[in-house]
């Protein structure tokens, strides 16, 4: 192995791998793959002379998978689309040795699947000049590419998937639309890399190639990780960050040399710990035991706590450090002001750590940090030998790996999966099975497994600080809008976690521009986009148990996600999707009512400007003693448009609304687009539905009346919504309305799911103007 001196300094590597095995013997291929050339798949393609498709075509996959056993380069396609498959319904990669059905993921009877083979550039270094231009014009001056091989998969017919002969759904000849609809097996993208050690023989670099993962974690590659980030990232040094969020107030660390919990001191240099509690904890900081745990050996021996937190003591040890922060053991957990104190300050006591560790695999204290300890994790990548070359299925990146969202630490945290170690820092995400690091401050770089969860970045900046990159209002919603999606995938310990845990990147978001503090999880700078929230799997209303067992609704509003609960395939949360629908918000004299010391309270929102400097620059919103009470918002009240002359029948239509959520193809999908017709039975809307609730009364033959608010106007051509034969006009013509359910004696309204209706047959019908309390 090489030393770290003889390593070429330009680039700054780490080494490839530490991990070695012998050279297996060469196995027999299929008469397909023998006359297919590996070696040219994983180099720059050679341009398809006349236009020709680049992809190769080889064996239908059923093919394929019963040669699992017999030729090694058809086990490793099939079980990097195995690998691909679950990855995209949210589980782990599976054993090397697994094998793979066809009726476990594709629908039985269907086309018979093809696969084909072709080069994907998945990492690039670009010389110090980004640039270069030739007769066509600007091209970007590489200095090093690599690649791996692309396998997709297409159906062998040339015919086209109709989605309006497919059972369960009835369709109207006015919704049809011309447009090809993709089936399942046509989005299924899946790769095969090769190992950074075999890269001379194809006359490459190791960089971005391939890298062996054992059953342990490399700690001394983990070091290497921290000490590049420390002294060779600029980026990751910002002392913007406690200019603007200064350290945390009254924390409590533990120091693991003493084996006490004491007060942090000014400037303390600390590790923090992220982790699932997953019910009770045995172990917590109490007003009984927090002034003896403070005396030199007197917190619980570290035999007897969760394995999570003492795997974490033990990785903090060997990093060299003293000071961890942990939430069930540096909180007083019995005690309500502090506890409060505390949880409004997590963006700051994970942004002042110098790392925070995540463990992300497992849903309780128990389950460890993996590959930590022997044992403690399975080997999950397969490495074939073919043709004189070790290839391996990439492992999930990080962004597939993970179903939580996070603050942003100074120096980036450290997640342990399930099958492997990532990094990720404001310039980099590295892993254990790609060989990605450089340290170089002349070469850019750009790779495929790159990609983690969305950060939040106080203060962007490019190369140079003088040229830096303040957030504007558009890219600060940006930012709420990724947040939430990933936050709302995390799986807390119980529903009153919810806007507690947001709390932290709501504090944060506070010093975006525009900003003007939260409701309930929602921005006042959006508000009238954000109450458009649309999950991903079904839904419930959330409640909340007593210590005794008794159920009761949640206090979260309707109108806000943290009002509900659901999971999607991995046990994980609904995830929320926020986009920006409305145009032009229609809702008069809107108030938001909450506690503040037992009273309800009532304050107007202020106007919605996209101009910053058009905001009044004083906002009661961001007062700091109502942030807790605000966050906990339980109505709103305004005067708006309302309307019952409305209703569904569980017809759906296929148009484009709504595609990021539903996509072209609804029949996997948990919500579908349901016609809203006025009296005249004229398509005159649509309604995000779920699906099973739209084949039940489509099912009785139903007609739902509804009852409608707006909300505000949108921009979108007729056609893609209603009748465009029937409702005319211009894109302006569209109004965002809630479809809401009222309660007990009417007086109040609570949100069921929102849609579009034309405004011409919102007029026609007649609607009413009334005072709404939406709660």
């Amino acid at each position: 192995m090489q030393t770290l001196t003889s390593i070429p300094r330009r680039l700054g590597f780490h080494p490839a791998s530490s991990i070695t095995t012998p050279t297996p013997p060469e196995t027999p291929l299929c008469a397909t793959c023998t006359n297919i050339s590996i070696p040219s798949l994983l180099q720059s393609p050679t341009q398809a002379p006349g236009g020709r498709d680049p992809a190769i075509p080889h064996d239908h996959l059923d093919t394929l998978i019963s040669r699992f056993q017999t030729c090694t380069f058809c086990k490793i396609i099939c079980h990097a689309i195995h690998t691909a498959v679950l990855t995209v319904v949210g589980e782990p990669p599976p054993p090397p040795n697994a094998p793979m059905s066809l009726q476990d993921f594709f629908e039985p009877g269907g086309k018979r699947k093809r696969c084909y083979l072709q080069p994907f550039q998945s990492g690039w270094l670009l010389e110090e000049s980004r640039w270069r231009k030739d007769k066509s014009g600007l091209k970007l001056n590489y200095e090093y590419r690599t690649y791996r091989i692309q396998v997709t998969l297409r159906e062998d017919e040339e015919e086209e998937y109709d989605p309006w002969n497919q059972p369960g759904i009835q369709i109207d000849p006015l919704q049809r639309s011309t447009a090809k609809v993709k089936t399942k097996a046509e989005t299924i993208v899946a790769m095969i890399q090769l190992l950074s050690s075999d890269a001379e023989k194809i006359g490459s670099k190791p960089l971005f190639h391939g890298r062996l993962v054992g059953e342990d974690i490399d700690l001394a590659q983990l070091r290497f990780w921290l000490k590049t980030c420390t002294e060779d990232h600029t980026e990751c040094k910002r002392a913007y960050w406690h200019k603007v969020l200064p350290p945390p107030r009254n924390i409590r660390v533990i120091d693991i040399q003493k084996s006490r919990v004491i007060p942090a001191k000014e400037g303390c240099r600390y590790i923090a710990l992220s982790y699932v509690w997953g019910g009770p904890q045995e172990f917590r900081l109490l007003k009984e035991n927090v002034e003896e745990w403070t005396l030199p050996g007197k917190m619980p021996k570290a035999g007897g706590l969760p394995k999570t937190i003492r795997d974490a003591i033990a990785l903090v040890e060997a990093l060299g450090e003293r000071y961890l922060w942990i939430d069930s053991l540096c909180i007083v957990q019995d005690d309500i002001g502090t506890q409060q104190d505390q949880i409004d300050q997590m963006d700051r006591v994970y942004g002042s750590a110098l790392f925070t560790i995540v463990a992300a695999a497992g849903n309780s204290a128990n389950a460890g940090l993996s590959g930590l300890s022997p044992g403690s994790r399975q080997k999950l990548q397969m490495v074939e030998y073919v043709q004189g070359l070790r290839l391996a299925v990439p492992l999930p990146t990080l962004f597939d790996s993970m179903d939580s969202s996070y603050i942003n630490t100074r120096d980036g945290p450290i997640f342990f999966t399930g099958h492997q170690l990532y990094y990720q820092c404001d310039r980099d995400v590295w892993c254990e099975d790609v060989y990605a690091e450089s340290s170089t401050k002349r070469l850019h770089k750009q790779t495929y497994p790159s990609l983690g969860p969305h950060k939040l970045v106080l203060y962007p900046v490019r190369s140079n600080d003088q040229h830096a990159l303040k957030p504007t209002i558009h890219s600060a919603f940006g930012d709420y809008m990724s947040q939430v999606a990933e936050f709302t995938c995390r799986n807390l310990t119980g529903p009153n976690d919810m806007l507690d845990a947001f709390t932290g990147i709501a504090n944060v978001l506070r010093h975006f521009p525009g900003n003007r503090g939260f409701i309930a999880g929602l921005p006042v700078m959006g508000l009238d986009n954000a109450i458009l929230w649309m999950p991903t799997v079904a839904i419930k209303r959330r409640t909340t148990t007593s210590p005794t067992g008794t159920t009761t609704p949640s206090p979260f509003p309707s109108w806000s996600w943290a009002g509900w609960s659901g999971s999607n395939w991995s046990g994980s949360g609904p995830r929320v999707l926020i986009r920006r629908y409305s145009f032009s918000c229609l809702l008069e004299d809107w108030k938001v009512l909450y506690l503040h010391d037992g009273v309800e309270q009532k304050l107007s929102l202020p106007p919605f400007r996209d101009d910053p400097s058009e905001l009044p620059s004083n906002s009661p919103f961001l007062t700091t003693s109502l942030h807790r009470a605000l966050m906990n918002s339980h109505a709103f009240e305004f005067w708006t448009s309302v309307s019952t002359a409305f209703y569904i029948t569980g017809t759906c239509h296929f148009r484009y609304i709504w595609r990021e959520l539903i996509g072209v193809d609804e029949e996997n999908s948990a919500y579908c687009r349901v016609c809203i017709y006025d009296s005249g039975s004229n398509w005159a809307g649509s309604l995000l539905f779920l699906r099973v609730d739209a084949e039940r009364i489509l099912e009785r033959g139903d007609k739902v009346w509804c009852e409608f608010v707006v909300v505000s106007k949108g921009l979108l051509n007729p056609g893609a919504y209603a009748d465009a034969n029937v409702f005319g006009g211009g894109a302006e013509k569209v109004l965002n309305v809630l479809m809401v359910e009222r309660k007990g004696e009417g007086k109040e309204m609570e949100r069921v799911t929102w849609g579009m209706l034309h405004e011409d047959a919102w007029n026609e019908a007649g609607p009413g103007r009334e005072f709404v309390r939406l709660v």
